[in-house]
């Protein structure tokens, strides 16, 4: 059996702006800080034999924040990454929101994309086949692995059930924890989008 402690990172600059960050890489916030604080503080009891993260620094500084408490330093994947928004980063939501088509069509439709940017089947494939490679690598043990919510959402989807297009009725929060046990090929959901662990916490709410 392989244990996932999956977490996606706490709050960035960005998020806090409600811009959309893709493969951009602006730093945690202050919030985002004290947010990757507590989920050390929760995972601190957990036997952690490795842990993953993305490139990203929102990611890695998250995960580094749980490494602290193992003795652990971050393995950094690029294939955990944010899905590329291409045109999109770095613009706020409000504003993309502003143009419907686009964004009903971003919401709906798994297979469109902004120019530049990478769809909903590609990010799967890279996130999926990261997480393959990690539950691979550590049969009988605990790993855990900081990503995006793209990612985590889309690893969701599959886990549920859910086709893609359900991709954005998936919630997962900044800072949460989702376990994940793997026994051979069959996956069980242990714990999904827990967050009490920053409820006290102020941060900005946002999809992204």
């Amino acid at each position: 059996m392989v244990r996932l402690l999956l977490v996606r990172h706490c709050q960035s600059t960005w998020n806090s702006q409600g811009r959309i960050q893709g493969q951009q890489d602006p730093p945690l916030s202050a919030e985002g800080e004290a947010q990757a604080r507590a989920i050390g503080e929760r995972l601190r009891a957990e036997s952690l034999s490795a842990l993953y993260c993305s490139d990203l620094a929102r990611s890695y500084d998250t995960a580094q924040a749980i490494g602290a408490f193992h003795d652990l330093v971050a393995v950094r994947d690029r294939d955990l990454r944010e899905r590329g928004y291409g045109a999109w980063e770095g613009q706020r939501l409000a504003d993309l929101m502003a143009n419907t088509a686009d964004w009903e069509q971003h919401r709906h439709n798994p297979q469109w994309a902004p120019a530049g940017a990478e769809n909903g089947p590609a990010l799967y494939q890279r996130t999926q086949a990261a997480l393959r490679r990690i539950v691979h690598r550590h049969e009988g043990e605990t790993a855990a692995v900081v990503m995006h919510g793209g990612g985590l959402r889309m690893y969701f989807c599959h886990l549920f059930g859910l086709t893609l297009e359900h991709y954005w009725q998936v919630n997962v929060a900044h800072a949460s924890l989702s376990i994940v046990d793997w026994h051979d090929t069959v996956p069980t959901l242990i714990l999904w989008n827990d967050s009490h662990h920053v409820a006290s916490i102020p941060a900005a709410s946002t999809i992204y």
